[in-house]
């Protein structure tokens, strides 16, 4: 699960806001910072002109122009900037906006004759529905919704090209992925953890003990995590051979 903490991006990428990219620009960040690409055993410096990958990398790039040739259906204003963007950054709230949304992401695939698989534009949404529900992520954890909220701003305002992986594994394909026999063959969250500072009676503190997050909820609240706390302190005194002394109040980090 990714972090909860909303972190502002290294110097290395605090760029200007300046909305809908052009295919040069595309192009011109490729050469200036290539991802990490292989091809036949060999590192590609420059995936612009690499050989069976600069074709599509141009293809790409001409996507970018498109965009600028018809901005009323292709892009929006930024409610953040002002500057155009993308429309597949937009979360539309009416069925009007909804398919401006699909004319818009619908010149991209008949450019391509569909033959691009994942353009830009699929994860555009994907990040998008990500901010759209993001008081649903909220409900976990404010931080969350807020991630969710500046990330899609973040990458919309910067037009950025976004990649994804898919890989569920499966050692026997005759059952479902959720069927095998190690549950976690296919990627999910084992578990979470929730932080707490402590204050003991004598006025010592802890910081950051964790406690896994499925004990905590009910209807005690975070009463659990006391006794789970007050056991790790037991352990540690069996261990190290130093009372910690009984504690005076919990609170989470």
């Amino acid at each position: 699960m990714p972090s909860p903490e909303c972190r502002e991006p290294s110097a290395e990428y605090r760029e200007p806001r300046t909305g809908a990219r052009r295919g040069t620009q595309v192009l011109a960040r490729l050469r200036e910072r290539p991802p990490a690409l292989w091809h036949r055993g060999e590192r590609i410096e420059d995936p612009t002109t690499a050989p069976g990958i600069g074709p599509g990398v141009h293809t790409l790039a001409r996507l970018y122009d498109l965009q600028w040739t018809d901005p009323d259906v292709t892009l929006f204003d930024s409610p953040d900037i002002g500057a155009k963007v993308g429309r597949s950054f937009q979360a539309p709230k009416t069925a009007e906006e909804l398919k401006a949304v699909s004319r818009s992401m619908g010149r991209w695939a008949q450019h391509t004759f569909g033959m691009m698989g994942r353009l830009p534009d699929y994860l555009n949404r994907s990040i998008t529905g990500y901010a759209a529900g993001a008081a649903f992520l909220g409900e976990a954890d404010a931080r969350f919704g807020a991630n969710a909220r500046a990330y899609h701003a973040y990458v919309r305002d910067h037009d950025l090209c976004l990649t994804h992986t898919l890989s569920s594994p499966q050692a026997n394909r005759s059952v479902h992925a959720a069927q095998q026999n190690d549950p976690f063959l296919a990627a999910k969250v084992k578990d979470e953890t929730v932080l707490f500072n402590v204050l003991y009676e004598d006025g010592r503190v802890t910081s950051n003990r964790k406690v896994p997050g499925h004990l905590l909820g009910s209807y005690e609240g975070d009463e659990p995590a006391r006794a789970i706390i007050e056991a790790q302190d037991k352990e540690i005194a069996e261990r190290s051979g130093q009372n910690r002394g009984p504690i005076k109040s919990i609170e989470r980090a």
